[in-house]
């Protein structure tokens, strides 16, 4: 696999050129290009790669500047501080949008994606991929990144992926982080809520409770009608699910986090 990186900042493109090379398939670095004028240089010169990792705000303009003039020419994957961008995705053929700093699992779940281009490549059915590409583009558009919550007298952005789990306490939505705070968010219900985070990152296992696929430790068996779901950290109170409910929350939580 080909890759070419484009980002301004060195320690950001050093992390994703370490992260390529622990990849399970080899990964060849054609190009790792600093700014947008270079990229107007460099990409005429070099054959097309298998995926490009695109920053989006560079010191000399964005990356949307190349877009115009089709200069890259394969699948993208943007690694980004910004989430306000996901509309302009389709000015590329985007396979997904991560947020910095970038993990590894998230990564290389993105690069997995790439197996959806090949079968449809050999047989020219181009079609299905650009639907497959769009439905994903517009389930992500509809992701919710960051949260607001209230701190006091203060709003304070939080990314959801700080957040182990989610409750509707009094007409109000309490998270709870990882590290053990909690906040109450502006969000004004769940239901609103689990409409707008990455569903296979969240899942709503009650009335009352949305939780993240990291948060959870464990079922235990309660009654005939529920089973208690463990999370981390400690609830309040014991989080349960129906016994209804059961055998779907189970294939979620066996299936992949997509992000």
């Amino acid at each position: 696999m080909k890759a070419v990186i484009i980002e301004d900042e060195m320690l950001a493109a050093k992390q994703i050129v370490e992260l390529l090379a622990r990849y399970r398939q080899p990964v060849e670095v054609v190009a790792a290009i600093g700014s947008i004028e270079q990229a107007k240089i460099i990409l005429p010169t070099i054959p097309r790669a298998d995926i490009y990792l695109l920053d989006i705000r560079l010191s000399d303009g964005t990356i949307f500047d190349l877009a115009e003039e089709f200069l890259v020419k394969g699948p993208v994957i943007f690694i980004t501080a910004y989430d306000s961008y996901m509309v302009r995705c389709f000015e590329f053929l985007c396979i997904d949008y991560l947020l910095k700093p970038v993990r590894a699992e998230k990564l290389y779940k993105s690069l997995d994606k790439l197996s959806w281009l090949t079968p449809a490549s050999e047989t020219n059915d181009f079609s299905t991929v650009i639907a497959q590409l769009k439905l994903h583009l517009e389930s992500m558009q509809k992701r919710q990144y960051t949260l607001l919550v209230n701190d006091r007298d203060s709003i304070l952005p939080v990314g959801a992926d700080n957040i182990a789990y989610f409750e509707s306490r009094y007409g109000q939505i309490k998270c709870t982080q990882f590290d053990g705070r909690s906040f109450f968010l502006t969000a004004s219900s769940l239901d609103q809520l689990t409409g707008s985070v990455d569903t296979s990152q969240f899942y709503r296992v009650n009335r009352n409770r949305l939780l993240n696929r990291r948060a959870i430790k464990g079922l235990r068996y309660f009654s005939k009608e529920k089973w208690q779901v463990i999370v981390f950290p400690d609830a309040r109170e014991p989080v349960f699910i129906s016994r209804m409910k059961l055998s779907a929350f189970k294939n979620w939580l066996a299936g992949p986090a997509i992000q």
